[in-house]
């Protein structure tokens, strides 16, 4: 394991620069348009354009790495996310910012597929769940903790603009020099999405609602901090908070999923981040420190379902078809994801920031209840044939999602094997 990380240093290290920019530049560009002016509906279409552009990425960029390889690509894709970061600053248009933000959306998608597939290249069928599990640890750390550069200058100003496009130029440096060899990205059979909804019905439309609250939150949790007056500093807390207790709730709930029926888990938690961002919508705590606490848990619970999701899904998935499914799967939540911001820019145009709650509620209780819907439609799956709940960061690629899958089979079938002369004897 420690051999292996070693091995991918550089990686890791390009990765957390490049999480440090994009959490930066996400809370930054939503902040700015406040500033600018742009109002909740038009900004809502600007985060939205990211989305899309990471969703077209990640079915071209692939095809793309086949022609002229990983370290071009990265390099290439680097530059044009360092360049698109400037260009905002430089021309703060929302019809260009819509643009750009669909460019930063492709290249930031070609970078996590040439970073996820060589760490799933290099890794070994023992040791992937751990890297993987590493790696997602990286993506959301790093996001977190590119929150608290926003207080260092001013946002209306060039300063925030220029330090996302150093962060991200660096990250280039340690993929460039790296000696690890490139991997090979290799073609998978397809599936369509009527197939996979009769698969498995609720892990696809809660991968398309989990990215939709996802996107929202991420997107316009900035707007929204803006909108009720926080300044810098706490709406710098207050976008990290999700991100940093996400890694707390991951692992018990995924381990409670993997000991029972993962739909009730699938609807509690739905349930709860329902319930809590109705609670925060209603200001009912009467004090941003209740408010920062339900976000915070609110968020978390919202990006473990995307986890749970896919973990659901794929226990009603044959074998041969996890990858393509996986990759399905991603795009549902990236579908999801280009939705959330659209919609929570129109309402809260209409009717106020709290709408940002409000809309937040709507998608989890609709979760919960389909949820709730599935359990007398199905049977629950049998306990042997259900996999292991796999960490999935809110940024993942299907590369990462199939490579995570592919750990969680591996190691299923590893305790298995040990289980078989036990019960011979």
């Amino acid at each position: 394991m420690i051999h292996t990380v070693k091995g991918v240093w550089a990686l890791f290290l390009a990765i957390g620069f490049l999480m440090l920019g994009n959490g930066l530049q996400g809370s930054l560009l939503s902040l700015r348009a406040t500033i600018e002016d742009f109002g909740a509906t038009v900004t809502g279409l600007i985060m939205s354009s990211f989305y899309l552009g990471f969703l077209v990425s990640s079915v071209i960029t692939p095809q793309l790495i086949s022609g002229v390889g990983h370290v071009r690509v990265f390099a290439a894709f680097a530059s044009i996310a360092s360049t698109t970061i400037l260009l905002h600053s430089l021309l703060p248009v929302p019809e260009i910012w819509f643009f750009l933000r669909f460019v930063t959306g492709f290249a930031f998608a070609g970078l996590y597929v040439v970073a996820e597939s060589w760490l799933n290249q290099t890794a070994t069928n023992e040791e992937r769940g751990k890297v993987f599990a590493i790696y997602m640890m990286t993506v959301s750390g790093g996001m977190a903790t590119g929150q608290y550069l926003l207080p260092l200058a001013d946002p209306s100003g060039h300063v925030l603009f220029i330090v996302v496009s150093v962060l991200v130029s660096i990250a280039l440096v340690p993929v460039s020099l790296s000696r690890s060899p490139a991997p090979v990205i290799l073609e998978t059979e397809r599936m369509g999405f009527l197939e996979l909804y009769r698969l498995s019905p609720l892990g696809l439309i809660a991968c398309v609602l989990s990215g939709a609250g996802q996107g929202a939150m991420l997107s316009m949790g900035a707007v929204y901090g803006a909108g009720i007056g926080l300044p810098t500093a706490q709406l710098a807390l207050f976008m990290s908070l999700p991100l940093f207790c996400v890694l707390l709730f991951q692992l018990p709930l995924g381990a409670i999923s993997d000991r029972m029926d993962r739909r009730y888990v699938i609807c509690a938690v739905a349930g709860l981040a329902a319930a809590v961002a109705i609670f925060a919508a209603s200001d009912l705590g009467g004090g941003r420190p209740i408010l920062f606490a339900a976000f915070a848990v609110y968020g978390s619970f919202s990006m473990v379902l995307y986890g749970l999701s896919i973990a659901h899904a794929n226990d009603a998935i044959p074998s041969e078809k996890m990858l393509p499914a996986s990759a399905k799967l991603v795009l549902a939540f990236s579908i999801g994801s280009v939705a959330g911001p659209l919609v929570v820019g129109a309402l809260m145009s209409a009717a106020g920031p709290s709408a940002f709650f409000v809309f937040g509620a709507a998608v989890h209780f609709a979760m919960a209840l389909f949820a709730a819907y599935r359990m007398m439609r199905r049977p629950a799956i049998a306990e042997e044939d259900r996999g292991e709940y796999v960490i999935l960061a809110p940024r993942a690629t299907a590369v990462a999602a199939a490579a995570a899958i592919e750990a969680a089979a591996d190691a299923a079938q590893e305790e298995e094997a040990e289980k078989e002369p036990e019960r011979s004897e």
